[in-house]
């Protein structure tokens, strides 16, 4: 089940390519996300751009450098007590019992059945836009989280452990199991779809491939310029097929066409820019907004780089420890002293609008110590990338994705650390990923 890839030093070309092929994806995303907040078709107003970008470029290159130096320590063996297998049909036992109550997580309902479920994929599936206002409202009324909810963010870790353990392990899981994942992940997506969000679409299509490569590195080192077209078509074909999800559900909310305004910066989607312009007509809004969506974070975070730091207690970064304290201090105890809430007066939400994780981060750390931070998770996604490789560390290979995931969002916010559930997965598998580490022999 460990995969045909010895623990070499990555100084070789070819297991050299295999070691950095993460940092080198996520850095030209990155580096592609400000290309575009810079030079793509929103004329953001941004408040002192040479900081904004000289920052930028002091924590791109912290996460490299922490990439790099996590690439030289030794790899470290599986050493748990809990076997692959056992630890599939537990997760996938859970997650089978928590489709009706991810549902209801979602959707912002208290309680939902089978027949709901259905009808409400029926009415997003037509009318996307309807089901994500529906959805909203439900979860702005929704007051107290239920004992089911307290009991979903206890097992977190263990319903996270599902996808990646049965796509690394694919070769090896009975058929049985396989024929489960395949139907529990197709009813998971389906439900984002009828919920009228793309997110959880997305996060599948960034996780699968991470995945595939950590337990078929031989995919990456015997790549050669006909293997690059392919992946090329393959990203394309899969990529056009999001963007059509994306441009149905944006039209959905917006009861038929996409905006082309940007109120809370006050500027337009310039059409005639480089980027867009040679699209058809019919899909360059669309495309604006996908720009928008990626790069927008960047100007509330030149707004931000302005401002003096005021100490959140630790857990301004996040919604759910902010929650969390706040429900013994009091509403907006924690939540105003955040950079987000700081900057509102200048007219960018902190609950509707992007805010990149340097942002978030800033608010507990400042800005000063935000490279050291970003430095951090680049080490433990080497340390990850390189114990899935090589010793196929269960819990190894179910925090890579989420690793992935933070950085993927580093642009828009603090996707993982934020939430409750992938909040509690992220620590719980990392102490089980240190815990459960034995040092290789060279």
């Amino acid at each position: 089940m460990i995969p045909n890839l010895d623990n070499r030093s990555p100084r070789s070309s070819k297991v050299g390519l295999v070691y950095w092929a993460p940092m080198i994806v996520l850095q030209g995303y990155l580096a592609l996300t400000v290309f575009i907040y810079a030079f793509g078709p929103w004329p953001w107003p941004t408040k002192r751009p040479e900081i904004l970008y000289l920052f930028l470029i002091v924590v791109q290159i912290a996460l490299l450098i922490g990439y790099g130096i996590g690439l030289k320590a030794a790899p470290r063996a599986y050493d748990g007590r809990w076997r692959v297998k056992t630890l599939i049909k537990i997760s996938l036992f859970l997650n089978l019992i928590w489709i009706l109550p991810n549902f209801a997580s979602r959707s912002g309902q208290t309680a939902v059945s089978w027949a709901s479920l259905i009808q409400q994929v029926v009415m997003g599936l037509s009318d996307p836009g309807q089901s994500y206002r529906d959805r909203i409202e439900a979860a702005a009324n929704l007051q107290d989280t239920s004992a089911l909810g307290y009991l979903t963010q206890v097992v977190s870790p263990l319903l996270w452990l599902m996808t990646p353990l049965c796509v690394y392990f694919w070769s090896s899981i009975p058929r049985s199991t396989k024929i489960l994942f395949v139907a529990v992940v197709s009813v998971d997506l389906i439900t984002w779809v009828a919920l009228g969000t793309n997110k959880g679409v997305f996060d599948f299509a960034l996780m699968l491939p991470c995945l595939i490569l950590a337990a078929r590195p031989h995919l990456i080192a015997r790549m050669s310029g006909v293997t690059v077209i392919k992946g090329a078509l393959a990203v394309a074909l899969i990529g056009g097929l999001l963007f059509a999800q994306f441009s149905t559900s944006l039209k959905g909310r917006a009861g038929g066409e996409v905006s082309a305004f940007d109120y809370s910066a006050g500027i337009a989607l310039d059409f005639d820019n480089w980027l867009i312009a040679p699209l058809p007509s019919g899909i360059q809004a669309s495309a604006g907004a996908l720009m928008s969506y990626t790069s927008q974070g960047y100007y509330p975070l030149s707004l931000a780089l302005n401002e003096p730091f005021v100490f959140s207690k630790g857990v301004g970064n996040s919604y759910y420890y902010t929650g969390i304290v706040q429900s013994f201090t009091g509403p907006d105890t924690i939540s105003d002293l955040t950079y987000p809430a700081r900057i509102e007066y200048l007219g960018w939400s902190r609950w509707t609008k992007w805010h990149t994780i340097y942002t978030w981060i800033a608010s507990d750390l400042s800005f000063i110590g935000v490279p050291f931070f970003v430095f951090a998770i680049g080490f433990l996604l080497a340390r990850t990338w390189r114990d899935s490789l090589v010793c196929a560390n269960p819990f190894a290979i179910a925090l890579l994705p989420l690793l992935v995931l933070m950085v993927f969002y580093f642009p828009a916010n603090n996707q993982v650390l934020g939430f409750s559930r992938t909040a509690n997965a992220f620590f719980a598998l990392l102490f089980l990923w240190l815990f459960t580490r034995r040092r290789v022999r060279q």
